[in-house]
């Protein structure tokens, strides 16, 4: 966050959610995985994401969605535990 302050400091607080997105983002070396994944069980979607319509092509029904959502989450668990 140090990088992206004005010289006088002033704006940190506006840069705090930015930064912790970006932290939670991040896969960590312990567990190979990222606190978001391990939290909401996928990766997180950027703008450029949506602007690109990667995601939006995936055609799964709610029952499918549903349960490799719940085998995600067991399997990042299991490696966070």
């Amino acid at each position: 966050m140090a990088k992206l302050v004005n010289a006088s400091h002033s704006d940190w607080a506006r840069l705090v959610p930015f930064v912790i997105m970006s932290y939670n983002a991040t896969v960590h070396n312990a567990t190979g995985l990222s606190p978001f994944f391990v939290m909401f069980g996928q990766h997180p979607r950027w703008n450029i994401d949506l602007l690109l319509a990667e995601r939006a092509a995936n055609s799964t029904t709610v029952p499918q969605y549903t349960a490799q959502l719940i085998d995600r989450m067991r399997t990042a668990h299991n490696a966070v535990r």
